[in-house]
């Protein structure tokens, strides 16, 4: 008789681990906004962010900075001057070694 009253509570059990599970915990992210391409807030110009990004180097770690101040500058239409921008550009050039080209978006 015991068992009985053990199935019930634990067939509830199952069901509420399955239900949690079957949840997501991810939390809802807004969409980043939309701007012009050519630096919405007065960011990047027309000179620097006209058409797509383009890579003045080979070495991957060295590209990821300057396409993040792509990103940046183009796409979030950040200044040169931003915390942001300033940030990566620093980084590319104390890991540039002398005669790699300077990033065009830091500049």
């Amino acid at each position: 008789m015991k068992y009985l009253v053990k199935i019930p509570r634990f067939i509830s059990v199952l069901i509420l681990l399955v239900s949690l599970m079957a949840s997501t915990c991810e939390p809802d992210i807004p969409e980043p906004p939309v701007t012009s391409g050519n630096g919405g807030n007065g960011g990047g110009g027309s000179a620097v962010c006209s058409g797509s990004y383009r890579s003045p180097v080979s070495d991957v770690q060295l590209d990821s900075f300057c396409g993040t101040a792509y990103a940046y500058r183009c796409l979030s239409g950040l200044p040169l001057n931003s915390t942001e921008v300033q940030s990566v550009c620093s980084i590319y050039n104390s890991l540039k070694e002398p005669g790699t080209p300077n990033c065009p978006y830091c500049q």
